[in-house]
């Protein structure tokens, strides 16, 4: 299913963005074989994100993520779990739905910064 058929049943409001993300596995999840993977931020809302990259990741598969966004720029050191992975249209890409898990500060300070975007 490409991502023009995919329905979108996301609970919370998000925002679309443009902002590179830096991905390796988390502990226990070695889909990436301790490589980085550079993907794009497609959209972000307070509990998640959706990944535009070259690599369909599995789902359940817990990831690091760090992200440059706001103003003033910061980064946001996060960990989040695949949720759902989806071929883009162009049969190169995938969308990757993310989860933000283990609440911390940061997921709080993540939180605060999207609903900035959100507002304004």
């Amino acid at each position: 299913m490409d991502s023009t058929n995919h329905k979108d049943n996301r609970a919370h409001a998000r925002v679309c963005t443009n902002v590179n993300v830096q991905v390796q596995s988390a502990p226990g999840s070695e889909a990436l074989a301790g490589s980085n993977l550079v993907c794009q931020l497609r959209d972000i809302s307070l509990v998640g994100m959706c990944l535009y990259t070259e690599v369909a990741l599995p789902d359940n598969c817990n990831l690091f993520l760090n992200v440059e966004m706001g103003m003033p720029l910061r980064t946001f050191n996060l960990l989040g779990k695949v949720i759902w992975s989806i071929p883009d249209g162009d049969g190169k890409h995938f969308n990757m739905g993310i989860h933000l898990v283990k609440f911390s500060e940061e997921i709080a300070a993540w939180q605060s910064a999207v609903l900035h975007k959100l507002t304004s």
